[in-house]
């Protein structure tokens, strides 16, 4: 008796085994975000601070979201710039703790001064936002 029930079970686990082979699931490993940011002053004062609010809003919050910040230099090699209050160098990554961080900048002289804030999610889908600040 104990044969026949063993058997049986085997026989149906392996029909339950084939029958998911032709099946298959999809897990969604990517989830869209956007990128935005508050208008900004125009025209940026000489030697002010002036902070740049960003917005990423992912089409899903999940727990395993992981943000980097970077900003990519255009014509502005002598901008100071800040993220949340920390000096940021230009093209290095930075994790962030939050979806909507601070970019602070200081232009030291009147002029036109271009630069793209790149953000990257953990996925590594990319969303930029192209920057031309004008100092007076």
């Amino acid at each position: 008796m104990k044969k026949i029930i063993l058997a049986g079970w085997l026989l149906s686990a392996l029909t339950g085994l084939t029958g998911c082979v032709d099946e298959s699931l999809q897990v969604q490993t990517e989830f869209p975000f956007t990128l935005t940011n508050e208008p900004l002053p125009t025209p940026l004062p000489i030697k002010s601070e002036v902070s740049i609010h960003l917005n990423i809003s992912p089409e899903r919050v999940t727990s395993w979201d992981a943000y980097t910040l970077r900003v990519l230099p255009g014509t502005i090699p002598s901008v100071s710039v800040k993220l949340d209050g920390q000096p940021l160098g230009m093209g290095v990554p930075i994790r962030l703790n939050r979806l909507t961080p601070r970019l602070d900048i200081t232009a030291p002289a009147a002029g036109s001064y271009t630069f793209t804030v790149e953000v990257q999610d953990h996925a590594g889908t990319r969303q930029t936002l192209p920057f031309t600040l004008q100092a007076q």
